[in-house]
């Protein structure tokens, strides 16, 4: 994208913070907003500076900046306590309704699990209280996992990994273990594609799995 008139400041504010909304974890240098923008660094820097201080008093996240050659800056989103206690007494409410316990005690989830809103929150959620641990990638087990560890890779900016239940030809050689499952009480298997995680890499696994 870029744009072909001389843009006024207020609306390349506009333009930059979409685009730090919309790109939550990445490190994004100067230079790619003056191409977008047709503007000069000068300016894009005090453009920034504002918006810094206009997310730092309304409480929406963090410019941090990065110097060097491959620097720039980056914007972390910011969810307050006030905001997660008023997600963890809404999920409690949902949770405790008695229409959700299924036979052999578990909790029936899919509506949760399928609604992007909530599970954008849950994922804002989940990034801030794990982005200090500085995970490579996030992990969970295919399937009803996935909407919340995806929300919270898009909001920690890292891979995400899917642990299936079974080895695929698509992707390649596969690590395979067999495991005794509590929920169905028979032996099954997870698979993980050997080409998905690095040696040594930081990984944050997050699952829906309840059982009341």
């Amino acid at each position: 994208m870029r744009n072909k008139r001389k843009l006024k400041r207020n609306e390349r504010l506009v333009v930059i913070t979409k685009f730090l909304l919309d790109h939550p974890g990445r490190l994004i240098s100067l230079s790619e907003f003056t191409h977008m923008l047709s503007a000069a660094k000068s300016s894009i820097s005090e453009d920034i500076g504002i918006i810094r201080e206009t997310f730092s008093d309304m409480d929406l996240g963090v410019l941090e900046t990065q110097t060097g050659v491959a620097g720039g800056i980056v914007y972390y989103p910011h969810y307050s306590q006030e905001s997660a206690l008023a997600l963890c007494h809404r999920l409690c409410d949902l949770l405790n309704r008695a229409e959700r316990i299924l036979p052999g005690g578990f909790l029936y989830l899919t509506d949760l699990i399928g609604n992007p809103t909530l599970m954008q929150e849950v994922g804002m959620f989940f990034a801030q209280q794990f982005r200090s641990l500085k995970p490579d990638l996030v992990a969970t087990v295919e399937t009803k996992g996935i909407p919340i560890a995806l929300m919270t890779a898009r909001q920690l900016n890292v891979p995400l990994v899917i642990v299936r239940s079974d080895s695929r030809i698509s992707e390649g050689t596969s690590i395979s273990i067999n495991y005794v499952s509590n929920s169905q009480r028979r032996l099954a298997t997870m698979s993980l594609p050997k080409r998905a995680v690095s040696p040594g890499a930081r990984v944050l696994f997050l699952d829906d799995f309840l059982r009341g």
